[in-house]
């Protein structure tokens, strides 16, 4: 299960509910300080934009396992033009 999932149907699973409230400004002045959106990313932010902007010219509009390969084999070329 994804981790959304799994916090917010903790009870269901039998867990317990432990989120604790805090100030988003905060949080973003803390991130902003040891790397920003990079820290929480698989990829650099600029690589997700480069990769969006490819979805938009290939017309991707739904990833599945179906047809990851064949997206990933167009999406090649693109993104090593703009490297």
């Amino acid at each position: 299960m994804s981790p959304d999932v799994a916090v917010s149907l903790c009870t269901k699973y039998g867990g317990e509910d432990c989120l604790q409230l805090v100030d988003r400004d905060i949080m973003q002045q803390l991130m902003d300080k040891v790397g920003g959106e990079d820290v929480i990313c698989f990829v650099s932010v600029d690589y997700a934009y480069r990769v969006q902007e490819v979805f938009v010219l290939l017309r991707v509009t739904k990833l599945s396992f179906n047809n990851i390969w064949q997206v990933f084999t167009k999406m090649i070329p693109h993104l090593s033009e703009s490297t």
